[in-house]
């Protein structure tokens, strides 16, 4: 907040991108959104508007009630944003924000928040509704990253005009994620692997020293495949997996 300006009892000041009014009616602080900064005549238009609540300020002080100004002035204390869609909240906020967010995210994450809001009606204002319905084409986990960019946005909203935000809580009416399955984390025992290591010697001998290298030294099958023995040479010292690389198959390096 930057003040610019003043014209009797009313401040004018540059808040958000945007001109805007503020003073003090009924024991409670007011304001009023003019126009965006660099707006052509902008500080001319505030002066003006100011002007008219400083006179309608000025008359209510004195008992005098004004049918034009006054009701004027309480009309003019409501901000316009107030009555928004959840699709204008939206576009406003990356408009503020453009300057200050990555290229990358505006063309990924802003992008994945635009194509959800195509398919619900943004008029909605309950928000209940408004998950229901995009639970229809959505999982629910596809829709907490939107949701935090959404809830982000209105935030703002909800500050810039001193009011509540009905969507704060969206993510909370997403159903909650299943839980993983109840598959035993313990280990086989030592008989259950000499059970499957005799199954593989039995009945399949080309993949036994194989399984035998996996059960015995704990490691994952693209480790026991990676090492190559030349020329009918042997492995004398331990092997330590410290990190894996990828080549693509048409590398000279594979």
């Amino acid at each position: 907040m930057r003040k610019i300006g003043r014209v009797g009892r009313v401040a004018i000041e540059s808040f958000a991108g945007h001109i805007r009014l503020r003073w003090s009616f009924e024991n409670k602080g007011r304001s009023l959104q003019i126009c965006p900064e660099g707006t052509k005549n902008g500080l001319k238009i505030a002066k003006v508007k100011a002007k008219e609540v400083d006179t309608a300020l000025a008359k209510a002080k004195l008992g005098v009630v004004d049918d034009i100004l006054l009701p004027r002035v309480k009309r003019l204390a409501v901000n316009q944003e107030v009555d928004w869609d959840l699709k204008q909240i939206w576009e406003r906020n990356k408009e503020l924000k453009k300057d200050k967010i990555s290229l990358s995210t505006q063309a990924n994450s802003w992008k994945s928040v635009d194509r959800m809001l195509q398919v619900v009606d943004c008029s909605q204002n309950s928000a209940k509704s408004f998950v229901d319905t995009l639970l229809r084409s959505y999982s629910p986990g596809g829709l907490r990253r939107q949701f935090d960019d959404i809830v982000a946005a209105t935030n703002a909203w909800a500050k810039r005009n001193d009011i509540k935000n009905p969507w704060k809580d969206i993510k909370s009416l997403l159903p909650k994620s299943k839980k993983s399955s109840n598959r035993s984390k313990e280990a086989w025992s030592r008989g259950e692997i000499n059970e499957i290591l005799q199954a593989f010697q039995e009945k399949y001998k080309h993949y036994y020293p194989y399984v035998a290298f996996l059960a015995y030294t704990g490691c994952r099958p693209e480790e026991a495949i990676a090492p190559r023995i030349n020329g009918g040479a042997s492995y004398q010292k331990p092997i330590f997996y410290v990190q894996s690389l990828g080549y693509p198959i048409t590398s000279s390096l594979v």
